[in-house]
């Protein structure tokens, strides 16, 4: 069993889209997963699970709502899933808090600007604080919303940057990619998504979520079949 809360200090940054596209995984590998949706109030990632039932997708994500204090109910449901996956708002909360009091990581996603990178300053705080009764969390960052752009150097600066913070980013990177807001847009993770009009995926996005996979989890994804 594992407890893996995706959140950080900055909105915006697509951690529920990597939180849900991470469960879909998890599940399409005959994993019991559940998606504790604690970013109120957008709860992004069950309104996301909600469509993908009304598609009749499959596997079926469970998700349930929790708000302020989530260190019992994740104790709880630790002993009766394999993986909690846990989504937080972008900022310091309670929820993000008591989550990391029991969690065995914390993965946030950190996109390349300025403003960004700024508000990074304050995990090494948060962190340093949950270690005082989770000594074993594991953090881990990682680089969103890349430019494709050959030339821009943005993204190399910021891993740079995390990694003076002590808190160097995953290898795997991900890119702005119009494909991960469509496949949320359907219900789908980004496995499952076929490209309206061009019947493809998108092969480079399905690389990145299965790059990030093995190295969040040691496990292979497989694509899903259209």
């Amino acid at each position: 069993m594992s407890i893996c809360i995706f959140g950080g200090t900055k909105g915006g940054t697509g951690k529920s889209t990597l939180a849900q596209n991470v469960a879909a995984c998890l599940a399409s590998g005959s994993r019991d997963v559940l998606v504790v949706d604690a970013d109120c109030p957008q709860n992004s990632v069950d309104s996301w699970a909600t469509r993908r039932e009304e598609r009749g997708q499959q596997p079926r994500i469970q998700v349930v709502r929790q708000s302020g204090n989530l260190l019992g109910d994740l104790q709880t449901l630790s002993t009766k899933f394999d993986d909690v996956i846990v989504d937080v708002g972008g900022f310091d909360s309670m929820e993000l808090r008591s989550a990391m009091v029991v969690a065995d990581r914390l993965v946030v996603p950190v996109g390349p600007s300025l403003k960004e990178l700024e508000t990074i300053q304050h995990l090494p705080a948060l962190v340093e604080q949950a270690r005082v009764s989770n000594p074993a969390l594991q953090v881990q960052t990682v680089l969103t919303l890349v430019s494709t752009h050959p030339n821009n150097t943005r993204a190399d600066e910021a891993a740079e940057y995390l990694a003076e913070l002590g808190f160097a980013p995953l290898q795997t990177r991900f890119y702005r990619r119009e494909a991960w807001a469509d496949s949320d847009a359907m219900g789908q993770a980004i496995t499952e998504f076929v490209i309206p009009n061009r019947k493809r995926k998108d092969q480079k996005a399905i690389a990145e979520i299965q790059a990030f996979m093995q190295e969040l989890y040691g496990v292979e994804t497989s694509e899903a079949a259209a």
